[in-house]
């Protein structure tokens, strides 16, 4: 008969021996046992069964109880009782409630005969209509075009062929075949990557045995493209009988989200391979806390994934919190842009290490930012090598300027005084020469003449070695006294503006390198700028000195400034920089240049 039967009894000696008369009086059957509450929970929830034998008095429930939730579920599968002694009450108790024969155990011989007698009538016993079938399939078609997905019907035929009913439209329009070349199909696993057609068969399987179940698996169309597709499928039972016979689904053409769950699992593997430390926070009002550390950052700074999620960076500062370039980052973070900095941060064990750290925000498809990303770089090496660099530069402009101050001196000293000696030799020789002798009276006086030449040729040497009024008064008047200077050679209109306190308390070689930029930066201008206009100012705070040159010349190139190898850029920076200031110039092509120093004052 080919038949699966349910036998429920939690002895295994009355199992065996209820299988043995049945398999003696020739009932082929499958036997699905059943010795407590979870492997009836099992089995009957797959109602994969023609017919079902139980014992009445079981140690977790009875029969009668049994009868009643199968009837609850499967109306027309037919249930058989046995019982060690006949029981009137209990039998009309059962047939009352749909018992489909009752026997005492002592008569159990009978068993094949009656099982017999109810498996022969089970094709024909409480049989669905057509028709009725049919009007379940038109709803069932009618809600799948509600769904971009495409649905489809499986019939499971009596030999266990599966027929396919009917599809959607998404279906033939993604996998190029025809409703009628799917009904006509017998093999299944055919269109299926075949790396994928185990668990394809494994899946079906289930839903044979009356599980609803969801597979994500490959499939190929008719000119040999894959497609992934997330296939959820439920199992429908005949409503009386409670065999599976169809299998309804809805499947999702997933390709192009597994196409970006691959790219992500690569570009994962690439962020944790990179030497660089890589976080990634939320937005503000998660207090940017870290969702995801790479394995570099958590070797820089020796915390784990789990000590660092949802704190903020701000504990890799401890207390070191008062750093220019920490306030710079927030500002970037606040405003929704792109942010550097270099920072002293500190590890787990509290050891500091200099963190170069870019940050960048991501938005979502609307434009609004949910998550930062942090691209982050040990460079204690490199700032050791800088510090011992910006201290040898810093060591060598003092010598430079040094040497320029005592050949300053010694072109004044020495050479002034020739100079002044020999102005008087002349004088002397003027006053003896008789005014008859013009001749040599013109020549004394073009002598007179090129002393005095010379000597202002002197004067200014010295000055452009190293101005004494630098020494002698300050920074803002050398400044004052460089400006007037460069506007009344130059013929070029300016203005300056600078404090009236004359008295700033910067050392002297700090002093010098905001001259030296200076001079340097009008001394470019002059040369280069084709300007009309430039306007100096300086201003002075409590920490810092700002100066400001601006002129309305040609513009520097953007090469030039991208590589700033030229025009004394890089000299200008380098001497900023050795003593902690920095350089920024702002130009574009005729529209001017802009020069922004800040000089730390000590």
């Amino acid at each position: 008969m080919n038949a699966r039967i349910l036998l429920i009894d939690d002895d295994p000696k009355d199992r065996l021996q209820t299988m043995q008369v049945l398999r003696e009086g020739e009932i082929d059957a499958e036997f699905l046992e059943v010795a407590g509450r979870q492997d009836f929970e099992t089995y009957s929830g797959q109602a994969d069964f023609d017919l079902v034998i139980t014992e009445f008095k079981l140690s977790w429930t009875d029969g009668l109880q049994l009868l009643k939730a199968l009837k609850a579920r499967y109306h027309c599968i037919p249930v058989i009782m046995l019982t060690a002694n006949g029981d009137e009450e209990i039998a009309a108790a059962g047939m009352k409630a749909g018992l489909a024969d009752y026997l005492p155990k002592r008569r159990r011989q009978r068993l094949a005969e009656v099982a017999r007698e109810w498996l022969a009538s089970r094709d024909t016993y409480c049989k669905v209509s057509d028709e009725y079938v049919r009007l379940c399939e038109k709803w069932d078609l009618a809600i799948s075009r509600l769904t971009s997905d495409y649905a489809y019907s499986m019939r499971i035929e009596p030999d266990g062929r599966l027929t396919c009913e009917w599809v959607t439209e998404p279906f033939t329009r993604i996998m190029g075949y025809s409703l009628e070349s799917v009904r006509s199909r017998t093999d299944w696993l055919a269109p299926v990557f075949p790396d994928d057609r185990p668990l394809f068969a494994h899946w079906l399987a289930k839903l044979r045995a009356g599980s609803q179940d969801t597979c994500e698996y490959r499939i190929l169309d008719r000119d040999g493209q894959v497609h992934w597709v997330q296939d959820r499928a439920i199992p429908v039972r005949d409503w009386i009988a409670g065999k599976v016979l169809r299998i309804y689904g809805a499947a999702q053409d997933i390709t192009s989200r597994r196409k970006v769950e691959s790219e992500l699992r690569l570009m994962l593997r690439a962020i944790e391979s990179s030497n660089n430390g890589i976080i990634i926070t939320g937005p503000a009002g998660e207090d940017f806390g870290i969702i995801y550390a790479n394995s570099a950052f958590q070797k820089m700074t020796g915390y784990s994934q789990e000590e660092l999620l949802g704190r903020n960076c701000r504990i890799l500062q401890g207390d070191d919190r008062d750093q220019a370039d920490l306030e710079n980052l927030r500002s970037a973070l606040l405003a929704g842009h792109d942010g550097y900095a270099v920072l002293r941060n500190y590890r787990k064990d509290g050891s500091m290490f200099w963190n170069e750290i870019y940050v960048s925000p991501l938005a979502d498809e609307n434009g609004r930012i949910t998550h930062f990303v942090g691209v982050q770089n040990n460079v204690t090496e490199r700032k050791q090598a800088e510090d011992a660099l910006r201290e040898l530069s810093i060591r060598l402009q003092t010598a430079r300027e040094e040497e320029r101050t005592r050949i300053s001196r010694e072109i004044h000293d020495q050479f002034g005084s020739l100079l002044a000696s020999l102005k008087l030799d002349v004088r002397w020789l003027s006053r003896r020469i008789g005014e008859a002798d013009s001749t040599q009276r013109e020549k004394v006086a073009e002598m007179s003449r090129l002393i005095d030449e010379a000597m202002q040729s002197v004067r200014k040497i010295s000055t452009e070695l190293r101005p004494s009024i630098l020494d002698n008064l300050g920074l803002l008047p050398a400044v004052e006294w460089l400006v007037k200077q460069f506007l009344a050679h130059s013929g070029i209109t300016g203005n300056l503006t600078i404090p009236s306190n004359e008295n700033i308390g910067m050392e002297s070689e700090r002093a010098t390198a905001v001259f030296r930029i200076l001079q340097e930066a009008l001394t470019n201008i002059s040369l280069h700028a084709h300007a009309s206009r430039v306007d100096v100012a300086v201003e002075v705070d409590e920490q810092k000195l700002t100066l400001t040159v601006k002129d309305d010349g040609c513009g520097i190139p953007r090469q030039k400034l991208a590589t700033p190898d030229s025009h004394g850029i890089l000299g200008m920076r380098a001497r900023a920089e050795s003593f902690g200031g920095k350089l920024k110039i702002l130009s574009k092509p005729k529209a001017g240049t802009t020069l922004l120093l800040q000089m730390p004052l000590r």
